[in-house]
């Protein structure tokens, strides 16, 4: 008897059963998720606790290296480079990241704070 015939006789075992299995998949990729992330210190300074999930990411190229480009965040968020430069300018506008180099082809970034 399909749910159409009538509430009183339907039997949505089925799709309960489908739906469980899709909702138990969903947060099981959301603890994978928050696994991955590195635990929080409480002694982060209030400039990294503003910080959303991207720019957290962004922050650990710098454990690699001084400067960033546009290209090394393309990359690592998986994302157009034009998009990377437009993420990358509003962080110098919340003043965590400064420019160092501001010619075209080359501009790179780094840290205004220590880590």
């Amino acid at each position: 008897m399909s749910y159409y015939d009538g509430r009183a006789g339907a039997e949505v075992t089925s799709w309960l059963a489908y739906f469980l299995r899709g909702m138990a998949q969903v947060f099981l990729q959301v603890a994978a998720e928050v696994q991955s992330q590195p635990p929080r210190s409480l002694n982060e300074p209030a400039w990294q606790l503003k910080l959303d999930r991207r720019a957290r990411q962004v922050l650990g190229l710098f454990t690699q290296a001084d400067t960033i480009r546009s290209a090394d965040v393309a990359r690592l968020l998986a994302v157009s480079e034009r998009q990377a430069r437009t993420l990358l300018q509003d962080w110098v506008a919340q003043d965590w990241l400064e420019m160092v180099d501001p010619s075209r082809r080359g501009r790179k970034y780094q840290l205004k704070y220590k880590l």
